[in-house]
């Protein structure tokens, strides 16, 4: 009988606990507490797929496309990578050589909003190739130091071990 009352009386103080929660001696609610570190939800992957006619051709063996891509916000401090594919399962990172033909070069350049995709050759790429464009913020960036950002299997090990973490 004795356990019994101890056992109520602890559950009732519990629920007592409970019901009170962070209400200060008032009744008001309690302070806030502070905002938990920005996650792996900042780091964006786009694709964009690359047709033939898609290309404009601003100088003698240099072609352009321009993409808008929302998600580079501050091109001075956004991390910007930008990978290729030719069959939308391989991913080669940016600058390349000898991509779709002997010779040839794929470069990028970007500013805040927008990807400008180069390619230097004798002609535009013939076939339809898919562009990724991954924006990582800083500090993503300065947590993992000792990734290769141009190899797309060490980013999406990392965007993948954040989301599980998420």
């Amino acid at each position: 009988m004795k356990r019994k009352t101890i056992l109520n009386t602890m559950m009732a103080i519990g629920i007592a606990l409970m019901l009170n929660g962070c209400a200060g001696k008032d009744g008001a609610p309690g302070a806030t507490g502070p905002a938990g570190a920005n996650g792996v939800a900042n780091i964006t992957s786009n694709v964009y797929p690359i047709t033939p006619g898609s290309w404009s051709n601003p100088g003698t063996g240099e072609y352009a496309v321009n993409i808008s891509d929302a998600s580079i916000t501050d091109a001075t401090n956004d991390g910007v990578e930008v990978f290729i594919s030719t069959n939308g399962t391989l991913w080669l990172g940016l600058p390349a050589t000898n991509l779709l033909v002997n010779g040839d070069q794929m470069e990028f350049a970007y500013q805040t909003g927008q990807v400008s995709l180069i390619y230097l050759n004798s002609s535009a790429p013939s076939n339809t190739v898919s562009l990724k464009v991954v924006t990582i913020p800083p500090a993503i960036m300065k947590q993992h130091p000792n990734t290769n950002w141009k190899d797309y299997s060490q980013v999406q090990s990392i965007i993948n071990s954040q989301n599980a973490n998420q």
